[in-house]
């Protein structure tokens, strides 16, 4: 009797349409379900109120500032960027990590263009120190250590183009490798070239 009363309630769930697709990403019925564009910005904002020197913080900007929300500028994969390959563990990441596990049917979660070969936030700070600490340049001062000043993106990419033959900048240069999509995107100049 019980296991009658829990299909029906389930199916009246489901015929009302309120399944969550957030938590039921591997339902059938979530195929075309399209996390909110609200929702979207709203972890990344909570990502980068966290940590506002990591990537996407800077190509969200980058992107607001040349008008672009396609390919690798667009929300969801700014998004992706730090969920899928960057931090995880970052609670603003969690709706993105249930919406698409490894079990997911939603095709929103196919449709991510990371960076190709994006370093994470930590191995371009380590890159920074190391190189810093090699010699002085222009961007040195701002990341002494990670903080609002330090956009480890975009030191990062200024520090490689000054210097892109030191051994520091080899992440540097398979993300901004002539058949990437950051190289052939809206925002490559700055951080490319």
């Amino acid at each position: 009797m019980k296991l009658l009363l829990i299909l029906i309630c389930f199916s009246i769930y489901i015929v009302k349409g309120e399944i969550d697709c957030v938590l039921h990403s591997n339902d059938i019925n979530c195929i075309n379900y399209e996390y909110p564009l609200s929702s979207i910005k709203n972890d990344i904002n909570k990502l980068c109120s966290s940590m506002p020197y990591m990537p996407i913080c800077t190509i969200q900007k980058s992107c607001n500032k040349v008008k672009s929300s396609i390919g690798i500028c667009k929300e969801f994969s700014i998004l992706g960027d730090s969920c899928i390959h960057d931090m995880p563990g970052m609670s603003g990441c969690n709706n993105f990590k249930k919406l698409c596990s490894n079990d997911s049917v939603v095709k929103q979660c196919s449709t991510v263009q990371s960076i190709r070969n994006l370093p994470k936030t930590m191995e371009m700070f380590s890159s920074i120190k190391s190189i810093c600490n090699e010699m002085s340049m222009e961007g040195c001062e701002k990341c002494q250590k990670l903080n609002f000043d330090c956009e480890v993106l975009s030191i990062y990419s200024s520090l490689c183009l000054q210097m892109n033959g030191m051994s520091q900048c080899s992440n540097w240069s398979r993300m901004c490798s002539p058949s990437g999509n950051l190289f052939n995107s809206q925002i490559s100049s700055g951080f490319c070239s």
